[in-house]
């Protein structure tokens, strides 16, 4: 069932790095960045750079808008992709740990 979440990762990289992968997944369910009418594609994008971008910091804050926040349209392709999708994306995230300070 389509759906909307929108997460916060800890850090801009860790962000970075969940979006940039979700991004290119299997290209059956790739998560798109814009957004159509009628469209019932998954949609991924960072709130900060995109339609919250003239903004400054302390105001999106106050909006509930954070740099490292991503927010995720669930589309209606086949589960069984968008979960294979997701975990391969928190599995990236899980992997900058190590690098993360």
């Amino acid at each position: 069932m389509p759906g909307a979440v929108s997460a916060t990762f800890r850090g801009l990289i860790r962000a970075i790095s969940f979006h940039g992968k979700l991004d290119c997944m299997n290209p059956q369910t790739q998560a798109i960045h814009e957004a159509f009418a009628d469209d019932a594609k998954t949609l991924i994008l960072h709130p900060a750079s995109t339609i919250f971008h003239e903004f400054d910091e302390m105001e999106r804050q106050r909006m509930g808008v954070y740099d490292d926040m991503v927010r995720v349209s669930v589309g209606i392709e086949d589960i069984r992709d968008i979960t294979s999708d997701f975990d391969q994306a928190f599995a990236a995230v899980a992997a900058t740990q190590g690098a993360m300070p």
